[in-house]
Protein backbone atom coordinates (compact mmCIF):
# COMPACT_ATOMS: atom_id res chain seq x y z
CA UNK A 1 0.00 0.00 0.00
CA UNK A 2 1.29 3.52 -1.16
CA UNK A 3 0.72 5.52 2.05
CA UNK A 4 3.72 8.24 1.73
CA UNK A 5 4.86 9.91 -1.75
CA UNK A 6 8.46 12.27 -2.02
CA UNK A 7 8.02 13.20 -5.46
CA UNK A 8 11.43 13.83 -7.32
CA UNK A 9 12.61 17.34 -7.64
CA UNK A 10 12.50 17.17 -11.93
CA UNK A 11 9.27 16.71 -11.89
CA UNK A 12 7.24 19.84 -13.64
CA UNK A 13 3.70 18.57 -13.51
CA UNK A 14 1.40 15.42 -11.56
CA UNK A 15 -0.96 13.90 -14.48
CA UNK A 16 -4.35 14.17 -14.76
CA UNK A 17 -5.99 11.12 -12.16
CA UNK A 18 -2.03 10.01 -11.30
CA UNK A 19 -3.09 9.38 -7.69
CA UNK A 20 -6.89 9.13 -8.16
CA UNK A 21 -8.78 6.50 -5.72
CA UNK A 22 -5.03 6.05 -3.97
CA UNK A 23 -7.10 5.58 -0.55
CA UNK A 24 -4.11 4.56 1.08
CA UNK A 25 -2.31 7.55 0.45
CA UNK A 26 -1.85 9.50 3.38
CA UNK A 27 0.93 12.02 2.95
CA UNK A 28 2.84 13.81 -0.34
CA UNK A 29 5.44 16.41 -0.68
CA UNK A 30 5.11 17.82 -3.74
CA UNK A 31 8.81 19.69 -4.79
CA UNK A 32 9.52 23.52 -5.86
CA UNK A 33 9.75 22.54 -9.54
CA UNK A 34 6.04 21.29 -9.59
CA UNK A 35 3.39 23.93 -11.18
CA UNK A 36 0.59 22.08 -12.66
CA UNK A 37 -1.45 19.31 -11.18
CA UNK A 38 -4.14 17.35 -13.46
CA UNK A 39 -7.43 17.19 -13.13
CA UNK A 40 -8.29 14.55 -10.64
CA UNK A 41 -4.64 13.78 -9.81
CA UNK A 42 -5.67 13.17 -6.02
CA UNK A 43 -9.18 12.88 -6.53
CA UNK A 44 -10.87 10.13 -3.91
CA UNK A 45 -7.53 10.19 -1.60
CA UNK A 46 -9.53 10.07 1.38
CA UNK A 47 -7.09 9.13 4.18
CA UNK A 48 -4.47 11.96 2.25
CA UNK A 49 -3.89 14.02 5.41
CA UNK A 50 -0.80 15.76 4.89
CA UNK A 51 0.16 18.03 2.06
CA UNK A 52 3.52 19.94 1.68
CA UNK A 53 3.97 22.15 -1.84
CA UNK A 54 4.90 25.46 -2.73
CA UNK A 55 3.74 28.42 -4.35
CA UNK A 56 4.92 27.28 -7.07
CA UNK A 57 2.16 25.58 -8.22
CA UNK A 58 -0.42 27.83 -10.38
CA UNK A 59 -2.42 25.27 -12.12
CA UNK A 60 -4.87 22.97 -10.26
CA UNK A 61 -7.38 21.77 -12.38
CA UNK A 62 -11.22 20.69 -11.81
CA UNK A 63 -11.55 17.40 -9.21
CA UNK A 64 -7.84 17.45 -8.55
CA UNK A 65 -8.72 17.33 -4.47
CA UNK A 66 -12.14 16.06 -4.60
CA UNK A 67 -12.70 14.17 -1.47
CA UNK A 68 -9.01 15.19 0.47
CA UNK A 69 -9.57 15.44 4.28
CA UNK A 70 -6.84 17.46 5.24
CA UNK A 71 -5.05 17.69 8.41
CA UNK A 72 -2.06 19.55 7.88
CA UNK A 73 -1.48 21.59 4.38
CA UNK A 74 2.37 22.94 4.04
CA UNK A 75 2.42 25.51 1.71
CA UNK A 76 6.20 27.70 1.90
CA UNK A 77 7.56 30.58 -0.29
CA UNK A 78 9.55 29.56 -3.17
CA UNK A 79 12.51 31.16 -3.22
Amino acid sequence: ELQTVRLPSYLKLIESETFSNCSSLKSISIPDTVVSIGAGAFQHCYNLKNVTMSNSVVIIEESSTKGWCLVNYNLHPMF
